[in-house]
């Protein structure tokens, strides 16, 4: 490669391999497309290295090399991913999503006798639950109000509703009590989820759900979620 390359090589590798580094050193998580930046400089490299041949020897090296790699990442790397994470699982809980989904869905319909129309509560859950629930509730929490927490107008409430948080919680627990004052009739429950792989049980979490079962005069048409919360909102802090 000619110096101006090369340093564009250097610099791909470093845009890969430095976020990589710092992520390690600081304990952290990677999003999952912290790489595209880096990705596109080495397709800049593909494209400038069509101006001179590249002998066959080297392309089969480099076509073994990356198959390896591919094939390592498959076959050794993720499935080591995937035991570590059934063991000590992910901040977020993303290990319980379908579980706590389809638990709260049967016990909303034990409850009640009908589908759950609205889930709520802390935002990647209750957002997965609107998603892996077999009824797919709508996801009563507009985005525009995913850091702070609102009230769900009485509307809401007589209408039916959940919500959903895991254990430890603070800020999810204070404002479940909150809607505890104001609902009335409401009924909160306890349950425990596991992570499973390959049919071997891993790690476990307690999910705090809370109930307001529709009431009869609630059977009004949704109103459109960025509608359901009050404009009076508090942070969980």
């Amino acid at each position: 490669m000619s110096p101006g390359l090369r340093l564009l090589f250097y610099v791909a590798i470093g845009t890969i391999a430095l976020p990589v580094l710092t992520s390690l050193a600081m304990g952290t998580d990677l999003p999952s497309l912290w790489a595209l930046q880096g990705l596109f400089l080495f397709v800049v490299l593909i494209v400038c290295g069509t101006r001179y041949p590249i002998e066959r020897f080297y392309t089969v090296n480099a076509t073994i090399i990356v198959a390896g790699v591919a094939l390592a990442a498959v076959l050794v790397a993720a499935p080591i991913h995937a035991v570590y994470r059934n063991i000590n699982g992910y901040e977020e809980g993303r290990n319980f999503y379908a579980q706590a989904a389809n638990e709260v869905t049967r016990q909303w319909r034990e409850l009640t006798g009908e589908p759950l129309s609205a889930i709520s509560g802390d935002d990647s859950l209750a957002f997965a639950t609107a998603f892996y629930s077999p009824d797919h509730p709508y996801y009563a929490r507009p985005l525009a109000y995913q850091y702070e927490w609102g009230l769900p107008r009485k509307t809401t409430l007589d209408r039916g509703w959940a919500a959903l948080c895991f254990r430890g919680q603070d800020g999810c627990d204070r404002w479940m009590e909150e809607v505890s004052s104001r609902a009335g009739n409401f009924v909160r429950r306890e349950f425990t989820v596991q992570a499973s792989l390959w049919g071997k049980p891993g790690l476990t979490r307690d999910v705090v759900v809370l109930m307001v079962p529709p009431r009869a005069n609630g059977d009004a048409a949704p109103e459109s979620a960025a509608q359901d919360f009050s404009a009076s909102k508090r942070s969980p802090e």
